[in-house]
């Protein structure tokens, strides 16, 4: 009976969420509305790369196995992977089909589920790509596809909802006028079960409006079998991508929207949230208060009870307990111990070192120096 039991576990978990899990990220293009002679995923959101903004979520699903397909200034994407996950080279880019296979030389043997998620969609959560994967599995299905409600769905594939649950993704250039008119659109995020994929994409034609190799041609091949799904984003941000300088000043808008309130969520007062700019990996103290116009950047760690009055750019700095920043201070790579006053007007260069109750007045630069605990530098 306990044997019997303990092979129904094993089974349940191999056919369940225990699936070995494998990530593609797509990080091949050139981004030509960018206008930019950086890779599109290599800008940064938040102080930090898309392209790690990814890796930084499918890091949290502990995948088996990551591979990043590069293609435009492929090194460059390469030296921002670094050893994070394998690089696949896409020579020519012949569509997204074609870039989820050139991503399977470095995913041979491999068995179980491939999540696909775009390099340039800076503010898909992990908890999002559970859900998909969980729901995914849970219907047994081939491929599912996440999508989500926008009001302009100009330039996104639109997902058809057929009779019987059957799936389709037209993309935009190939769309009639009708299907140009549905706002549930594709983010570009799919979860496939591997054998099925490998199958599919060696079958793909290129019979479109972009003479492409659409990866969204497996889904409808997924949809056939019946075995196709859709799972809608609650918050449709999450799979906003970036084609354009407005688009990125859009991203960039609701990350630190999403920075600002997590921060406010764990005790931080902002006398004006609007004008504050926060880096990803910036830690600010609980009753800490930052004021208008401050920019954070960098992986500062602000202590608790701190006060930065306003004006102020600190980079890469660490600030301890009950520090006063008045108006108008610039800090890079400094450090500033507990009870310290700096500014109004004061810089401080990288490697400056003030111990604790330490005032550094108005105008004062700082660098490369240790000043003592309860030393005054006042001007």
């Amino acid at each position: 009976m306990a044997g019997r039991s303990a092979k129904s576990k094993a089974a349940k978990s191999k056919a369940g969420n225990d699936r070995p899990l494998a990530v593609v990220v797509l990080a091949a293009g050139e981004g030509k509305r960018m206008r930019s002679q950086r890779a599109k995923v290599l800008h940064e959101v938040a102080g930090k790369s898309m392209i790690c903004h990814v890796l930084d979520t499918v890091e949290r699903l502990r995948p088996e196995r990551t591979v990043v397909v590069v293609g435009h200034q492929a090194e460059a994407v390469r030296d921002a992977v670094g050893d994070r996950a394998a690089c696949a080279l896409q020579e020519r880019q012949l569509g997204t089909g074609d870039a989820v296979r050139t991503a399977r030389s470095r995913l041979r043997g491999f068995s179980g589920d491939v999540l696909v998620v775009c390099g340039d969609v800076p503010l898909l959560r992990a908890a999002s790509c559970r859900r998909l994967l969980r729901l995914h599995r849970k219907a047994s299905a081939l491929a599912t596809v996440l999508s989500m409600q926008v009001e302009d769905p100009t330039g996104y594939g639109r997902i058809l909802r057929g009779e019987g649950g059957s799936v389709r993704i037209v993309e935009d250039a190939d769309a009639d006028a009708d299907e140009r008119t549905i706002d549930e659109v594709n983010t570009g995020t799919y979860c496939f079960d591997a054998s099925f994929l490998w199958r599919a994409l060696s079958s793909l034609g290129r019979d479109n409006a972009q003479r492409e190799y659409y990866l969204t041609d497996v889904v409808e091949m997924a949809s056939e079998r019946g075995r196709a799904g859709v799972v809608l984003l609650d918050d449709d941000c999450e799979g906003w991508g970036v084609n354009s300088r407005l688009d990125l000043a859009r991203v960039e808008a609701a990350a630190q929207e999403r920075l600002i309130m997590a921060a406010m969520d764990r005790g931080v007062t902002f006398l004006d949230p609007t004008t504050a700019y926060l880096s990803s990996d910036t830690r600010i103290g609980a009753d800490t208060v930052i004021g208008p116009n401050v920019r954070i950047e960098g992986r500062t760690v602000i202590g608790r009870n701190c006060r930065i009055d306003g004006t102020a750019h600190i980079a890469d700095c660490r600030i301890g307990d009950r520090v006063h920043v008045r108006w108008g201070v610039v800090a890079c790579e400094a450090r500033i111990g507990e009870g310290a006053i700096v500014g109004p007007y004061s810089h401080l260069r990288p490697l400056a070192d003030l111990g604790r109750d330490v005032h550094i007045g108005n105008f004062v630069e700082v660098k490369k120096s240790k000043i003592g605990d309860r030393s005054k530098a006042n001007h």
